[in-house]
């Protein structure tokens, strides 16, 4: 939110303007609005700095004496919220229920944690999106191949909203609201496929900075004592550096701030890890900082460029403070030991009432032990394993993504453990269930 915005909104002769998902941080811009005679509403999901700005009203739960009772809902959550109590002011509380897809997507997209009241507005926003689609849903859906019936928040994640946001990244944002609104799905679907061609295009400013990310990755970490990266280089396209940031974050297992040059200004993203307040930590630099928000686990921030180098020692200061050497070591958490036999299609049934899955309600790890390969394993696609899992006289199929590697203990013939979550895929029209991967280590490891 920019004092462009509230300029625009006064040529227009606005006399309200409500924010979504920004706000929290934008004091000058605020006061500006309200200089102008504007009321704004802010809805924010955001923590505030210091201070939260002068408007008119704000609707956040992580302002300081908030006492709403969950504090953790998506920006669409906390639009959605609003919604609903002018629905009740007005005597319509129903009149919110419609927009639970929507609610759904973003929360999903979004990562917030799906428990609590999240949980429930996703449940039924994907109820919603599967038993009734909206066109402009439905045309999203029949581009990104996925089956109407069986979209799942894992399915928003990967395949819907890399779409959606796509449109923003690479060019304007309002197609993917022009598709979403559509009356008409094949119109949709036209649309759906143009962002499926930006999300390619996406992709490979993805590749080219995530490989050029690497290489200064990979200097600035000869200094053994680091506990974070901080990267800034001003050709980067500012719509792809929050993923790349993420994927920095998988690679390095280190909080990192990737950063390109925005008028001047240095502007990106910040990605954590686990127990890393990344939020806490910028907000401890905030001296440097012109703006920043976010929550523990992502944040957006801008600086000047001549402050970066300052900023980055800093915030790896605070790093190394808080980081253990335990906390940088990627970990997996098993919820149980099963055996192979108890996978059956009526244990997947009573695993599915744990979904919709996500962020803090991840599907559950299982661990085997005394597993050997029922045939030769394959390798398929890009360094995928394919097998079936043998114990105590039950086989059942598995694949590992990115775990080719693990080649040589599956063909050994001695008995290995694997960690796994469960999936099903339709074989013949009825669900079956197949082991997804996460490691393989060979027995004696354990």
């Amino acid at each position: 939110f920019s004092k462009n915005s509230v300029s625009l909104a006064k040529e227009l002769g606005v006399k309200v303007v409500i924010t979504v998902d920004v706000g929290i941080t934008s004091y000058e811009p605020m006061r500006f609005a309200k200089e102008n005679g504007i009321d704004v509403i802010i809805c924010d999901h955001h923590e505030p700095g210091t201070e939260v700005p002068d408007v008119f009203v704000i609707v956040d739960p992580m302002t300081p004496g908030n006492k709403y009772p969950f504090k953790h809902l998506a920006a669409c959550g906390v639009a959605f919220k609003l919604i609903q109590a002018v629905g009740i002011k007005l005597d319509k509380p129903e009149i919110a229920m419609k927009y639970l897809d929507f609610v759904a997507i973003a929360s999903a997209a979004d990562m917030v944690p799906l428990v609590d009241e999240n949980r429930i507005l996703v449940k039924y926003g994907l109820k919603l999106l599967n038993e009734k689609p909206r066109p402009g849903i439905k045309g999203l859906i029949y581009c990104t191949r996925l089956k109407e019936g069986a979209i799942s928040a894992s399915n928003i994640v990967y395949a819907m909203a890399p779409l959606i946001n796509a449109a923003g990244r690479l060019g304007d944002a309002c197609r993917a609201v022009e598709m979403m609104i559509q009356e008409d799905e094949f119109a949709a679907f036209r649309i759906a496929q143009e962002l499926e061609q930006e999300n390619r295009r996406r992709r490979v400013f993805d590749e080219t900075t995530f490989e050029q990310a690497i290489v200064h990755a990979d200097k600035w970490l000869m200094n053994p004592e680091r506990r974070s990266i901080v990267l800034h280089y001003p050709k980067w396209h500012a719509g792809v550096i929050g993923i790349v940031a993420s994927r920095l974050v998988d690679r390095y297992h280190l909080p990192t701030v990737l950063l390109t040059s925005i008028d001047g200004l240095a502007k990106g993203s910040a990605r954590s890890i686990s127990n890393f307040d990344i939020h806490g930590a910028l907000k401890m630099c905030d001296k440097y900082l012109i703006e920043y928000g976010g929550h523990k686990h992502a944040a957006g921030l801008s600086i000047e460029e001549k402050d970066v180098a300052a900023f980055a020692e800093d915030f790896d200061a605070i790093a190394r403070e808080k980081i253990t050497n335990d906390m940088v070591v990627p970990e997996y958490l098993i919820d149980a030991e099963l055996k192979l036999n108890d996978l059956s299609p009526a244990f997947l049934k009573v695993l599915s009432t744990f979904a919709p899955y996500g962020y803090d309600n991840f599907k559950p790890i299982f661990i085997s032990k005394d597993v050997t390969s029922a045939n030769n394993v394959k390798i398929i696609g890009n360094q995928h394993l394919e097998f079936r899992a043998y114990q105590s006289h039950f086989v059942i199929d598995a694949i590992g993504y990115q775990l080719a590697n693990k080649i040589n203990i599956v063909n050994s013939r001695k008995p290995f453990t694997i960690i796994y979550n469960l999936e099903a895929t339709n074989f013949n029209g009825y669900p079956t269930p197949q082991l997804r991967l996460k490691d393989i280590r060979p027995d004696n490891e354990f």
